[in-house]
């Protein structure tokens, strides 16, 4: 666009907004819900559930990706032991006090506990 054609088009549009006429040019892409995820843990003595599900502003919601991941008490790493869509399940293989976390293995939102679940 031309110098010239460029200031008559802002003119034009500096005229319409003196005006307090509007118009849309474009709208904007409909804007996602932020949703929720919730993670947790249950103990059934040999076996360890996790569960996972999300939830959203506008009502919809359904099983998230969880994993079930134990920690080793010498390093600080954690292990996946069990993951899948909504659930997961764990046996034990022992009963030696041991720290747990479900979730989804990105986000910061997550469900921690320790378990008799060596």
């Amino acid at each position: 666009m031309s110098r010239p054609l460029r200031s008559a088009a802002l003119a034009a549009a500096l005229a319409v907004t003196a005006t307090g006429l509007t118009a849309a040019v474009s709208t904007p892409a409909q804007a996602r819900p932020v949703c929720s995820s919730y993670y947790a843990i249950f103990d059934f003595t040999t076996q360890l559930f996790a569960d996972g599900y999300y939830d959203c502003p506008d009502g919809s919601g359904g099983d998230a990706w969880v994993r079930l991941e134990r920690q080793n008490a010498a390093t600080g790493a954690w292990t996946v032991v069990a993951q899948g869509n909504g659930q997961a399940l764990y046996n034990c293989a022992g009963t030696t006090p041991t720290a747990y976390r479900a979730w989804n293995g990105a986000s910061f939102e997550q469900f921690r506990g320790t378990y008799a679940c060596g």
